[in-house]
């Protein structure tokens, strides 16, 4: 009962991981093949903008 409850627990984490993986490597795979993503990412984690644009960063 005492190892079953252990690999039950250390199969969440596998499968926790593994969609990890699978995220990482979905946005690795849009990063490399379009323009759309990358400028996503510029605008969001490193407050890039348009000079068009006005950015609001909310804090909570």
């Amino acid at each position: 009962m005492e190892y079953q409850g252990q690999i039950k627990a250390l199969q969440e984490q596998i499968d926790a991981c593994n969609d990890s993986a699978d995220w990482f490597r979905y946005r690795r795979e849009k990063l490399l093949n379009g323009n759309e993503e990358l400028e996503q990412i510029a605008r969001e984690e490193y407050h890039m903008q348009k000079p068009t644009e006005d950015v609001f960063l909310l804090e909570e």
